[in-house]
């Protein structure tokens, strides 16, 4: 015996980020969001509800809003606190740390 059966889902709006802004640590999920400090912009670790994975992007059902901005990569080499400043904000440029205060601030960094 064959069946054959058709799956019609409604298309829906979802806020959508790019994987590698997520960390993982066992089944938890998590982002660092850029906002305001007294020293500029800085990074908070905040928790995220995940849902559906497609090309690289991964549903956020809770967590986040759709005007929040976040790190998108190199999450690796950050603490929460540190501040950050946008390579290109004008054109949603990524962040990065800033050093510019840093006794360990070099030409590469």
């Amino acid at each position: 015996m064959t069946a054959r059966v058709l799956l019609v889902q409604a298309e829906r709006t979802v806020l959508a980020i790019p994987e590698a802004a997520i960390l993982f640590e066992g089944d938890l999920a998590s982002v660092y969001r850029i906002e305001a400090s007294d020293k500029g912009q800085a990074v908070k670790k905040v928790p995220i509800v995940t849902g559906l994975r497609q090309k690289g992007l991964v549903e956020v059902r809770s967590g986040l809003g759709a005007s929040d901005k976040i790190v998108a990569g190199g999450t690796n080499r950050l603490r929460p606190g540190e501040t950050v400043k946008l390579a290109n904000p004008d054109k949603g440029g990524a962040p990065s740390p800033d050093r510019s205060n840093s006794a360990k601030a070099g030409a590469g960094a």
